[in-house]
């Protein structure tokens, strides 16, 4: 399972580029426009009357447009971190799984259903064509299982 992850997570990162892109984008127009707003502020401290004002106007333009540029990074950014899934969390998780796989036969129903929960598992049952399966959901990845086993990533709840 742990390679089927990788494997989506590499696919994520595919998907992503054009959002990472944009982001590499918006922090170059951000830093531009703080510039211009150093220029500005040092022309506001060398000017006096109706030039100081105009100079003043043009810095609060500039930094209502960093304002907006960074509000769509945040944006972009959480959209992605959202998406995304970091090699220590899918380590964590394989580690924890390993750990715990050959007590399972031991644990009570309560016990199996808290490993599930500090896993973050969702399932859902689908009945299609009358074929049984069970979709595993984690994070952005669902896995469907079948009387074969695992089929591997089959798609992502977030519609990508």
């Amino acid at each position: 399972m742990l390679e089927l992850v990788k494997e989506s997570q590499n696919m994520l990162r595919q998907q992503n580029a054009q959002l990472l892109e944009r982001l590499s984008t918006l922090d170059e127009e951000i830093a531009c426009h703080y510039r211009e707003v150093e220029k500005l502020v040092t022309a506001v401290i060398q000017t006096e009357g109706l030039l100081q004002e105009v100079v003043k106007r043009q810095a609060t333009h500039h930094e209502a447009l960093i304002i907006s540029l960074q509000n769509e990074r945040e944006k972009l950014q959480s959209r992605i971190t959202a998406e995304a899934i970091d090699d220590d969390a899918i380590a964590t998780f394989n580690t924890f799984a390993s750990k715990i796989q050959p007590l399972l036969s031991m644990a009570t129903f309560e016990e199996r259903r808290e490993i599930v929960r500090q896993l973050g598992l969702s399932f859902e049952m689908h009945v299609d064509e009358s074929i049984q399966q069970l979709h595993v959901l984690w994070n952005v990845y669902q896995f469907k299982l079948s009387v074969n086993g695992w089929d591997g990533v089959t798609s992502f709840r977030n519609g990508g």
